[in-house]
């Protein structure tokens, strides 16, 4: 997939104590082991298309996003390949890096401008050996983004693109708390797995009815019910899915 051709380095410049925002995962935790937790990582920046970790590679560090979002993609030899799922303050970027030795065959990278509670992978696995309440956090999000996951591989199989689009837009919005965010129809159609075309002629009907406004790049969601009605039923019940998870 060529989805971010000027991505950036995973090396990042130390940032600050992490002190203004929180991430989901983090909230949860018992309050003294959380602030004891925090203490030990710092807060940086999460410019667009930064590089948090490549296919096959051990991640030097661990993201819990604190806003923005993160994408992570499945890749193929040919550079194609298509979103697996997206990370907003839900979520820990490289939960999965902690249940073995595995490495991982998805890549990911900054998608929505933020930052994150980076600690160094080595460290944050130690932790999760050891305290049985973010070791049972981190599993219960895994298993919460499993679940999300085998229905998003059923309804790209099946769905037609307009709705995957809606829902993903939808998601999209989830992650960020925001209603607008920039996103080109090419970068859209890669991570869909579809032609640009066809994202446009979608976009342009979505915009037409009043449920979006597009404009070079941006977009923003005016009609928030309206384009739950016209998604898939996959949103709603990725919706629930990710509702039966411990997180808050």
């Amino acid at each position: 997939m060529q989805a971010s051709p000027q991505a950036i380095p995973c090396e990042l410049t130390k940032g600050s104590p992490v002190n203004r925002r929180t991430n989901r995962l983090l909230q949860s935790l018992p309050d003294v082991y959380r602030k004891a937790l925090i203490a030990s990582m710092e807060e940086v920046d999460l410019p667009v298309s930064r590089i948090l970790y490549e296919a096959g590679k051990t991640p030097k560090y661990a993201h819990f996003v604190l806003s923005g979002a993160v994408s992570v993609v499945g890749s193929l030899k040919t550079g194609d390949g298509v979103e697996v799922f997206s990370v907003g303050r839900e979520g820990l970027v490289e939960a999965t890096h902690l249940l073995g030795i595995g490495n991982s065959s998805t890549r990911a990278f900054v998608q929505v401008k933020g930052s994150a509670a980076r600690i160094p992978l080595a460290e944050l696995q130690r932790h999760f050996q050891d305290y049985q309440p973010l070791r049972s956090v981190i599993l219960s999000y895994v298993q919460s983004r499993t679940f999300i996951l085998e229905q998003l591989s059923a309804c790209n199989r099946h769905h037609e693109v307009e709705p995957r689009i809606v829902r993903w837009l939808l998601m999209m919005q989830d992650r960020i708390e925001s209603n607008a965010f920039p996103i080109t129809q090419e970068f859209l159609a890669e991570l869909l797995g579809t032609r640009r075309t066809t994202v446009s002629r979608a976009a342009k009907r979505l915009q037409g009815t009043g449920l979006i406004h597009y404009s070079r790049g941006n977009m923003r969601i005016v009609n928030r019910r309206g384009l739950e009605q016209s998604a898939c039923e996959c949103y709603a019940i990725t919706k629930r899915l990710a509702a039966t998870s411990n997180v808050p």
